[in-house]
């Protein structure tokens, strides 16, 4: 949504930004090695692997463990991940091409970002994901 706010600005009213990510704003080193954990997981096919790394990393969050989240969250969770990750791990295992961004990236462009705004963080997200919220919610002064 932020690369049709960036290149059709005029076909975008408004942005709900949740937990957004932003491609040219490089995530955290510790949220990187997770990010290659996940990648290894899926190469090799471990799928319960990659589940778990993702629970960790996107439902329990940061200074929670995973008792802390009522376990019919992960369990839902578990169950998206369950229909994603298999195609995923295809992906990984046999990439069919490469994403196209915008160049230069949304990262480098937030400043042509015209619409209103809401930017919504959660309090155990990943400090990337925090901090990336930070940036977009500048977009409205």
């Amino acid at each position: 949504m932020l690369d049709a706010a960036i290149t059709v600005p005029d076909r975008v009213v408004g942005l709900v930004l949740v937990g957004a990510t932003v491609p040219g704003i490089p995530p955290t080193p510790d949220l990187s090695s997770a990010f290659d954990d996940e990648e290894t997981a899926l190469r090799d096919g471990d799928i319960d692997r990659a589940r778990e790394l993702n629970l960790r990393l996107w439902v329990d969050g940061v200074g929670r463990r995973s008792d802390g989240v009522p376990a019919g969250v992960r369990d839902t969770v578990a169950g998206w991940l369950d229909d994603l990750l298999p195609r995923q791990a295809a992906q990984v295992r046999a990439p069919t091409g490469e994403a196209r961004l915008l160049d230069p990236p949304v990262g480098d462009r937030l400043g042509d970002i015209t619409a209103p705004s809401l930017v919504v963080v959660g309090q155990h997200d990943q400090p990337w994901v925090r901090m990336t919220a930070q940036r977009l919610a500048r977009l409205n002064g």
